[in-house]
């Protein structure tokens, strides 16, 4: 509420005072929370295990669908894209932890999800990479599957807000450059899947509508979003504002 009364009426500015470094409203709105699991430490290793299970299922699940049914490298791709750029960023800045900071070993190993001790914030994995897993699903029309990633990206936001192991930034920041690297992906990997791979492009799944440059409409992907009835009056639409008649 300070926030939004501070852009309204404009008459107001939040500053840190100088013995104050970070100030993250989350980890102040779930404080009482934070603490209950510094006394729980079993909830704490619950908290982390079932949000690594979901990333794990996730990653798991994409390997044995792209084996038997994958058309498109897209995803390796955008994996690929999405990780050197953290690191890069994390190798030039780093940010201290505030007290709370509850990511440790939680008794139970996971498959795909770290837990060694490093100050890995910004930008968050776990949310970038549950978002590109849903934004894959979505493309494949595997809608239970894309379900399920939706849920986990949520499931992992407010775990890790809950447990202070990332600020909020480093949530918004790796949703969005999960769904950028995503969208790159898909471009960036025609000509592997279909030049080199053989694979048909009809069948890689194509998430994001290219406008043809010749007739101005959009690819097959643009079914995924409205209806044939719909694609076929706007072709109609458009050639009768360009002289013709519907």
């Amino acid at each position: 509420m300070q926030v939004v009364l501070t852009i309204t009426k404009n008459d107001k500015k939040l500053v840190l005072d100088s013995k104050e470094c970070i100030r993250d409203a989350p980890f102040e709105w779930f404080e009482d929370l934070n603490e209950w699991f510094v006394d729980n430490n079993r909830w704490k290793n619950v908290a982390i295990v079932q949000s690594s299970v979901c990333i794990d299922y996730l990653m798991i699940g994409y390997l044995v669908i792209f084996f038997f049914w994958g058309t498109t490298t897209r995803v390796p791709t955008a994996l690929v894209m999405f990780y050197p750029l953290r690191n890069i960023i994390q190798t030039v800045f780093l940010m201290g932890r505030l007290k709370g900071f509850l990511w440790s070993w939680p008794d139970v190993q996971s498959l795909t999800v770290p837990y060694f001790d490093t100050n890995d914030f910004y930008y968050s994995g776990h949310v970038g990479n549950t978002t590109i897993m849903s934004m894959e699903f979505l493309a494949m029309r595997w809608y239970k599957h894309a379900a399920f990633a939706i849920f986990s990206v949520i499931d992992v936001w407010i775990t890790l807000t809950w447990l202070r192991t990332h600020y909020i930034i480093d949530f918004t920041t790796g949703y969005a450059v999960g769904r950028l690297v995503h969208r790159w992906a898909e471009k960036a990997t025609y000509y592997m899947d279909v030049k080199l791979l053989g694979w048909p492009k009809e069948k890689r799944y194509s998430y994001y509508c290219d406008i043809c440059g010749k007739c101005g409409w959009g690819s097959e992907a643009v079914l995924q979003v409205t209806s044939q009835a719909e694609v076929d009056f706007q072709k109609k639409l458009r050639h009768a504002l360009l002289g013709g008649k519907i």
